[in-house]
């Protein structure tokens, strides 16, 4: 019942256009990895204050590569992000569902899935994880966000353009699923 009143005044505020947060300007894309390591270790802390231990143990990482890619890592404790998927943000909130999601794998102590984008070796315990990660991260980030501001996001991560051919089919279904979760958080029934 909370979540609900919760949404759909988050919701409203959306439609009137009043903010929901102060959006903060990000990071220029071409910054050094150690600032936008800075900038994802504080709006990390800023999504967990009740698990600022955990948060502050976490360890942030900017792979420069243009892949567009994130991952939470279970065994090292730590968030990996490509400048790819940093060039692909355009606002704090899309950042933070970034974070979270891959908080989300650290905090359910998710395996790491490897294999070529094309077919990962166990697709259904791969999905079943994503999806677990992105119901964590929409639940998470609604208390500083809009959840709505994903949805714009999760299309742009859909475009067949944005992966290499390998992963294309992979993605988009990746991306459906991600797309039904966000609205769900979007527009609760």
């Amino acid at each position: 019942m909370r979540k609900s009143i919760v949404l759909i005044f988050l919701s409203l505020m959306t439609v009137v256009g009043l903010p929901i947060v102060s959006y903060a300007e990000l990071p220029d894309k071409k910054a050094y990895a150690y600032e936008w390591q800075n900038y994802t270790k504080k709006i990390l802390l800023k999504l967990l204050p009740n698990d600022l231990v955990v948060a502050e143990e976490i360890g942030i990482v900017i792979l420069e590569d243009q892949t567009v890619d994130a991952f939470g890592d279970y065994e090292y404790n730590r968030i990996r992000i490509t400048r790819g998927m940093i060039n692909m943000l355009t606002s704090e909130s899309e950042l933070a569902f970034v974070l979270t999601h891959e908080y989300a794998h650290i905090m359910l102590k998710h395996q790491e899935i490897t294999g070529d984008y094309s077919s990962p070796p166990d697709y259904e315990l791969w999905k079943k994880q994503e999806l677990e990660a992105d119901k964590e991260a929409c639940k998470i980030i609604t208390i500083h966000y809009n959840p709505c501001a994903l949805v714009g996001f999760l299309k742009r991560l859909s475009d067949p353009n944005t992966f290499p051919p390998a992963a294309r089919n992979l993605a988009r279904v990746r991306s459906a699923n991600r797309l039904a979760v966000a609205r769900s958080y979007c527009h609760p029934k």
